[in-house]
């Protein structure tokens, strides 16, 4: 049952944010509910500790325990801004399950913590009826942490992104670190879901937003040093990768009364992950040359045994050959 005190309904949207979701944090998102004017000293009290615990086992459900994250180095702090109350007020109040809510009139968050909010909120929504109201909202959009994670829903329910630069701040990168498997589930999802897309549009908009993201955040790892921020692609593509799989488990079946230059550039598009596959590929034969005289010969050979791990040299070919076959005209 959700509180009906609305300090408590506050707490129990921040919980829910950061806990299991389920049925009372559908019932708090997608229905309008009545929010404090000014929270209490106590009230705040509480609320800060909720959102402070809350992050850091979000960050850790979400993948940070697999690798140990915490236990190999020192994490930043995730601080919240004053502005994370109006973002919490904002998801309470609006009832995002219905059309005509009230914009989140907010600068983009600076802080890792209200940031995170913004995201656990926009994974809680995706395929529920708050999924429109959350992606079209400038904070979510102009969000980094956001658009790694989500840039289908963006681009499906929200319109063009902006083009941003994606250069992470350490606390987004400790962030980005963390959430390697969640974001291999993100990915793998809309993957699905772009093959089930009817509308050459519909999968030329997706997969031009898919690329476009890759391609930022693959630059930004190689200028910086930090290939294994990108390795969530690997996981992510694994599952669909096998010897079954053909260009129809990544594209419909397009109208042959469609104009055959929209149905090819969709195809194009719809193998935008699959083309990122290749700069992958390349990462690995370079970490393959690396000889055991050469500087970080160690750190190749790591990089070696988690691509084989997570996805295996075989897969390599087998995302080229289907590359390929969508980039070939459609008979």
């Amino acid at each position: 049952m959700v509180s009906r005190s609305s300090e408590g309904q506050l707490v129990a949207l921040a919980r829910g944010l950061f806990g299991q979701a389920g049925n009372e944090l559908q019932q708090l998102l997608l229905e309008s509910w009545p929010v404090p004017a000014k929270v209490s000293p106590e009230g705040l009290k509480v609320l800060c500790d909720t959102l402070g615990k809350g992050a850091v086992l979000w960050l850790t459900r979400q993948g940070a325990w697999r690798d140990r994250l915490w236990a190999r180095q020192t994490p930043p702090p995730i601080a919240f801004e004053a502005s994370t109350v109006q973002v919490l007020q904002w998801l309470l109040e609006q009832p995002l399950g219905h059309d005509g809510a009230t914009p989140l009139r907010l600068a983009p968050p600076k802080a890792l913590g209200c940031e995170l909010v913004l995201l656990a909120a926009l994974a809680a929504s995706v395929e529920t009826p708050a999924e429109r109201q959350l992606v079209t909202q400038p904070a979510v959009r102009e969000s980094l942490l956001c658009r790694v994670s989500f840039p289908s829903a963006l681009v499906m329910n929200g319109g063009e992104v902006k083009a941003g630069a994606i250069a992470p701040t350490p606390e987004q990168d400790f962030a980005l670190e963390a959430l390697q498997p969640a974001l291999a589930r993100w990915w793998r999802a809309a993957e699905l879901l772009k093959a089930r897309l009817l509308l050459p549009t519909d999968v030329l908009r997706v997969g031009l937003a898919q690329a476009r993201v890759l391609d930022q955040l693959f630059t930004w790892a190689e200028q910086n040093d930090r290939r294994e921020r990108c390795e969530f692609l690997l996981e992510a593509m694994a599952p669909l990768l096998h010897e079954r799989a053909t260009v129809a488990d990544f594209v419909s079946t397009f109208d042959d009364k469609l104009p055959l230059r929209e149905r090819q550039a969709a195809r194009r598009a719809a193998g935008a992950v699959l083309q990122a596959l290749a700069r992958l590929h390349h990462w690995d034969e370079q970490a393959r040359t690396v000889r055991f005289i050469d500087d970080g010969y160690e750190a190749a050979q790591a990089r070696v045994r988690r691509y084989e791990a997570r996805f295996g040299v075989a897969r390599f070919a087998l995302a080229q050959r289907l590359s390929e076959q969508l980039e070939a005209l459609p008979a």
